[in-house]
């Protein structure tokens, strides 16, 4: 059995063995990644890919490009392998990038700078920010730069993410993920197994799962306001009369957006936070009870500040 070393240098010399095992490992995590490459909404002819988890990813012509496209590069990126870390990690994490979603649409398009044309249709400013966005510069460096108060700011960059989620082009901007936050029921519990940031698996997808992804998407649905004092509650872990106490002081217009003028209005909104959180979620899992909704939203913000 090679070591990551070891397979890593196979690889990189393009050993007809190594090139077979890396494919027989990780022909899943290509074929998910080269559909998110690939992924449109347009309606193709495909063929259906079963993982060893046992559920189907479509497979075009373009998937199926896309997918040799992944393999190459993943031979080019064994090279550099330092062995800091798994090789698997390494890889995977890097065919996962945004980068490499970037490597791709220059490709395929042989464009650079490439804007969707959804985003280009909001105004230069917009555009601005997803660029910006796109080359990993934080809020604070973009807002500054484009001498924008922090509500407007927030604001339009909700709108951006809230026109890539619709296209499904959100790993335009943000790394996306592979693995998801497995969640089961345990006598009304909510018990979390989320997965080593370094094990970038696919996993099967059940009624007592819910992908990160889709609490993802259901949180940017709310609006900027709304999701920045979400965050600064549980993501911060301020108590409701801090949390008043500093908007109050440095974020008037938080508070007159969601119109919060006292700490037990501060209360409301987090009652009326999880209340709509948990008649999205129940879209997606029937299974997960008001109280475990609450418990998905601390870890969440937990593991997104």
């Amino acid at each position: 059995m090679l070591n990551d070393v070891q397979f890593a240098d196979s690889l990189c010399k393009q050993e007809n063995s190594a090139k077979k095992t890396f494919q027989d490992l990780y022909s899943d995590n290509l074929f998910y990644i080269a559909n998110r490459l690939c992924y449109l909404g347009v309606k193709e002819e495909y063929w259906t890919y079963r993982t060893k988890k046992g559920y189907s990813i479509k497979v075009s012509d373009e998937v199926t490009d896309a997918y040799f496209w992944l393999f190459e590069k993943a031979l080019r990126l064994s090279c550099k392998f330092k062995n800091k870390g798994s090789l698997e990690a390494f890889i995977l994490k890097s065919l996962a990038s945004s980068y490499t979603r970037k490597d791709w649409i220059k490709k395929v398009t042989k464009v650079t700078g490439y804007i969707p044309k959804n985003i280009k249709s909001m105004g230069e400013i917009y555009c601005t920010i997803f660029t910006l966005l796109q080359y990993k510069k934080d809020d604070e460096t973009i807002r500054i730069k484009l001498d924008l108060d922090e509500f407007s700011y927030f604001e339009m960059k909700n709108d951006i993410v809230q026109e890539l989620v619709k296209k499904n082009q959100l790993d335009l901007i943000e790394d996306y993920k592979i693995s998801s936050m497995t969640i089961s029921s345990d006598n009304g519990e909510v018990v979390y197994d989320h997965p080593d940031k370094d094990q970038m698996t696919v996993e099967d997808l059940n009624t007592l799962s819910v992908e990160m992804m889709k609490i993802h998407d259901i949180v940017e649905s709310f609006n900027s306001s709304t999701k920045m004092i979400a965050m600064a509650y549980w993501g911060k872990g301020l108590s409701a009369d801090k949390l008043f106490s500093t908007l109050k002081e440095d974020c008037t217009e938080l508070l007159k957006a969601e119109k919060i003028e006292s700490t037990d209005d501060v209360y409301t909104f987090v009652n009326k936070f999880i209340d709509d959180f948990y008649a999205l979620l129940k879209k997606v899992n029937d299974d997960i009870d008001k109280k475990g909704a609450r418990t998905i939203i601390e870890n969440y913000f937990l593991i997104k500040k």
